[in-house]
């Protein structure tokens, strides 16, 4: 579990804990916070303070219901909530104003300099990657913007030659026929 202690007090994050004990317990399992420094004290700050807020428990309700809990080692939503939250304090608007998983991962994941729409390290790494894709819209999303059709393969295929690349090399590759693109999403 992570240490959110750091060197200064988390009111906002201790009083998550007494309060919203379910998202305390999703929040220390993002592996960005294993470690705590100023900008994830300040961001999970933020955090815990809208969380404690009436208005957005429904949003996060959403977010915490997203995929299998049981299946998933973190909740994806609350890691690019905290992503936004690297970038600028507090998006308030954008969590109050009828949440949508798919503008907040398009927000997290393309706009962040944390992400720099999937050119960062955090992109690079497979098993990495398919952790954060833990349910079926996050691995659409994820797909939509990295992994594009192989028109060239499909025309090999098309004159009897038949490749199956294995999920890591449609990854790598960022392309793959129908089969391929399938088995990268089983993943």
């Amino acid at each position: 579990m992570a240490d959110l202690s750091g060197s200064e007090p988390l009111n906002a994050l201790e009083k998550l804990s007494a309060e919203y004990p379910a998202l305390y317990a999703e929040l220390v399992k993002l592996p960005d916070l294993k470690e705590m420094g100023n900008i994830e004290n300040i961001a999970i700050n933020n955090i815990a303070g809208l969380a404690l807020r009436p208005e957005c428990r429904t949003a996060f309700e959403l977010m915490m219901n997203e995929g299998i809990k049981e299946m998933r080692k973190y909740c994806n939503p609350l890691q690019a909530l905290l992503w936004i939250h690297y970038d600028q304090n507090s998006p308030e608007s954008f969590l109050l104003q009828n949440y949508s998983l798919a503008k907040l991962i398009d927000e997290a994941w393309k706009k962040t300099a944390i992400s720099e729409n999937f050119a960062s390290k955090r992109w690079q790494n497979f098993s990495e990657v398919i952790e954060r894709l833990n349910n079926p819209t996050l691995v659409s999303l994820y797909m939509v913007n990295n992994i594009a059709y192989d028109h060239d393969e499909r025309d090999k295929i098309m004159q009897g030659t038949v490749r199956f690349a294995p999920p890591r090399v449609t990854f790598l590759s960022k392309k793959g026929v129908c089969n391929e693109q399938a088995r990268f999403a089983l993943q």
